[in-house]
């Protein structure tokens, strides 16, 4: 359907997000190509097509255009599959561990998975703490969309059942980033923290790399090991309901 035909609020909203798209597919490019030190108000808005004023009627800041794209890959990586209703109380458990799982085995699942990496190598320090930050808060969002959803699916939960489902969704969720976490040190593209350290001061943060070297070495298929790692401990904890 084009804009044209939309009520006024859903065409100004379409434009918004248009915009919004532009914006971020702009920052992508620049600082795939010329680092994220190229990232400059002017150049974005010339690249997105739009206005300065404009950028800055969508995101507050140059920083969170980049972390905005990088965080709606993981989102888009970990929102599907939905939960199945229909399905027997005691068996939702189960359900939320193949649906996890599953959103690691779709098609896309590697280009999502290697976008976002591509774009976080390329932050400085203190954007990649910045991105951490923005990531406990994605992870967040992702958790609720899920509780949203399997509550929905399934009213009939009662307090104390409802209260574990969405304590298991939140585990998962966490659980996935502490297995990305541990592969990719275990690999060695991070540092790992010395604490005292006021070179580290606690933090990682991503060693130097050549070219595409963090790219080939770091990918969904060599991360799969961790990632059934995490699942594996959260499953300990996996309620009865």
């Amino acid at each position: 359907m084009s804009t044209s035909t939309l009520p006024d609020g859903d065409r100004r909203h379409a434009r918004r997000e248009a915009t919004r798209k532009a914006i971020l597919e702009a920052a992508e490019s620049i600082v795939l190509e010329d680092g994220v030190e190229a990232l400059k108000s002017k150049a974005l808005a010339d690249r997105a097509g739009i206005s300065e004023r404009s950028l800055f009627n969508h995101f507050p800041n140059l920083n969170e255009v980049v972390l905005s794209r990088i965080t709606s890959y993981l989102t888009r990586l970990l929102s599907e599959p939905e939960i199945p209703a229909g399905l027997p109380i005691s068996e939702i458990p189960d359900a939320l561990d193949r649906k996890f799982r599953a959103s690691f085995d779709r098609p896309e699942a590697d280009h999502l998975f290697n976008s976002f990496l591509a774009l976080s190598l390329r932050l400085d320090t203190e954007m990649v703490d910045l991105l951490g930050r923005h990531v406990v808060l994605t992870l967040a969002d992702v958790s609720n969309q899920i509780m949203e959803s399997t509550t929905k699916n399934y009213p009939d939960l009662d307090f104390d059942q409802n209260i574990r489902v969405r304590m298991y969704i939140s585990n998962l969720t966490n659980g996935i980033a502490f297995g990305l976490l541990r592969g990719i040190h275990r690999m060695g593209v991070l540092d790992s923290p010395t604490c005292g350290s006021p070179e580290h001061d606690g933090d990682l943060s991503p060693k130097s790399f050549q070219g595409t070297e963090a790219l080939e070495l770091l990918n969904l298929e060599f991360l799969r090991e961790d990632i059934d790692w995490a699942f594996e401990q959260v499953a300990i904890g996996r309620p009865r309901i």
